[in-house]
């Protein structure tokens, strides 16, 4: 974080914290990908020309809320005046627990990082939703992501972010933003698209 500090980079995200240890995926996983339009295929090296494309699955690692917090503090003294901190926090879901549960947690570790010093809390809810029938992100849960984001922005004083995802269409994410807008001061879109990663085999 200090190296990017004094790059001169003035909004700086800590991400992301949770309120129990997370080891990352195993290796590899950050590869690169000839992108197709439903899949991305392994290569073995980066395109000669052109913009190379990476698929990457850590998952979604944290370390413990002890270490994180005091590397937040850390992170906060030596950024310079006029830089922010932003710290985003996830919930985790545990087995046999409610939804209330998950908020909660969100709720919990949004505290913890606006108490470390956060100058924001960005709420990450591109994230697989636990409680869905079918596979889809927190963010696509509307009413369970606006209950989050309620409780968060009620825990803290600081500004709150809310991290969204892609979405089927333009409608859809004007709608959500719409119903997340009353607790949030702005919000932050994932910088890639989820896609099926095979090897040169079709695995």
């Amino acid at each position: 974080m200090e190296a990017y500090a004094r790059l001169g980079y003035d909004i700086l995200t800590y991400a992301t914290v949770r309120s129990a240890f997370r080891p990352a995926w195993s290796l590899p996983n950050i590869r690169h990908v000839e992108n197709q339009e439903l899949i991305a295929t392994v290569t073995r090296r980066a395109p000669a020309a052109g913009v190379p494309t990476l698929a990457v699955s850590l998952g979604e690692p944290s370390m413990e809320p002890d270490v994180w917090r005091k590397d937040v503090r850390r992170a906060k003294e030596r950024i310079g005046r006029g830089q922010m901190l932003i710290v985003s926090v996830m919930g985790t879901p545990e087995p046999g627990r409610d939804a209330d549960a998950l908020v909660a947690d969100y709720a919990r570790c949004a505290a913890w990082a606006a108490e470390s010093g956060a100058d924001a809390v960005e709420v990450h809810l591109a994230v697989p939703d636990p409680f869905a029938e079918q596979a889809q992100m927190l963010y696509e849960n509307a009413l369970l992501a606006a209950h989050i984001v309620y409780r968060v922005r009620a825990s803290v004083a600081v500004p709150v972010l809310a991290k969204l995802g892609v979405f089927r269409s333009p409608r859809v994410l004007h709608e959500t933003a719409t119903k997340l807008a009353a607790w949030t001061s702005g919000f932050v879109l994932v910088h890639g698209f989820h896609r099926r990663v095979l090897d040169d085999k079709g695995n």
